[in-house]
């Protein structure tokens, strides 16, 4: 009987490890310090990862002050951006669409840890960068 109950758990202890609070989607970019030295151009890039779309709605990123409005969803294998400014992103990158935001936080040119989190406020996510060694300085 032991080794029936150990068999009938394992797969509802790996669904609860997969479920929606695992969501897939990960912060893929970051650009804190634009060439243009305009922090209207900063942006973060998340990506999911999984087979599935996700509803976004009521996620934050934390370090930025964002919060997705309703009805956001990302796509599988899909990017979403997220602009300070999505007319000045826009302007950037013309092609670029469905620009997110905008966020009234900065990203601080000399480092921060900007973290995802999802409707329950449990971490998805979370990217640290920095503007030293071992962080590429050509970035900053």
């Amino acid at each position: 009987m032991r080794r029936l109950l150990v068999l009938i758990f394992t797969p509802f202890h790996l669904l609860s490890l997969h479920g929606p609070a695992a969501a897939e989607v990960i912060i893929n970019e970051i650009a804190y310090h634009p060439i243009t030295d305009s922090s209207s151009e900063e942006y973060i890039e998340i990506y999911n990862t999984g087979l599935n779309p996700v509803d976004l709605s009521g996620w934050t990123l934390r370090g930025v002050g964002y919060t997705f409005p309703a009805s956001t969803t990302i796509l599988s294998s899909s990017y979403r951006v997220i602009a300070r400014d999505p007319n000045a992103l826009s302007l950037l990158f013309p092609d670029l669409a469905d620009i997110l935001g905008p966020y009234p936080g900065l990203l601080q040119n000399s480092g921060e840890k900007v973290e995802l989190l999802d409707s329950n406020d449990q971490l998805v996510d979370t990217v640290e960068y920095n503007d030293s060694l071992p962080w590429p300085t050509a970035s900053d």
